[in-house]
């Protein structure tokens, strides 16, 4: 998978598994007074280069600070599941008709009415640098962990916690 040796290929897999169980995230940028800001995005798919890709207006504020400074992070959180994601990485801007047809949904008109034919309409991809997870138990595994914690003194199960390069 795009040069990926087996190890690296499997981070990757596991990570865009938790990002596609998330959707949606924080994205943070520096701003020009340097600085970070963030703001809710919808993760709409990963790109065949890995990139992840996100919908916004030309003239935001997100692009101007993107323009000014590419480097982002992308914070998922999904707390009923404990899954929590963070991801560094460059953005670019992008204005592709067709790849925007082919991402936009109609529910999306709520929040760019001009559809994907919208001049204004731009994606912003977020090629990974790095990335960090956690995933612990939930539901009733977790009452059970925690059950278990509380009774014999023994560690709750915290689950699994990886850092690594892409």
């Amino acid at each position: 998978m795009n040069g990926l040796v087996d190890g690296e290929a499997d981070k990757f897999e596991k990570l865009k598994s938790l990002v596609e169980k998330v959707r949606f995230c924080m994205m943070t940028t520096i701003g020009l007074d340097g600085v970070m800001h963030s703001r809710p995005m919808s993760f709409l798919e990963w790109s065949e280069e890995r990139n992840l890709l996100f919908f916004t207006k030309a003239h935001s504020t997100t692009m101007r600070q993107i323009e000014s400074q590419r480097t982002v992070n992308l914070g998922f959180c999904d707390p009923n599941h404990n899954v929590y994601v963070s991801i560094s990485g460059d953005a670019r801007v992008l204005n592709d008709a067709a790849l925007k047809e082919m991402l936009f949904a109609p529910i999306m008109k709520n929040w760019f009415p001009g559809g994907p034919e919208d001049p204004s309409l731009r994606l912003v991809s977020v090629i990974p640098n790095n990335a960090e997870y956690w995933e612990g138990l939930s539901g009733f595994a977790l009452l059970l962990s925690l059950a278990k914690a509380s009774l014999t003194d023994a560690p709750q199960d915290v689950g699994e916690h990886k850092s690594f390069l892409l």
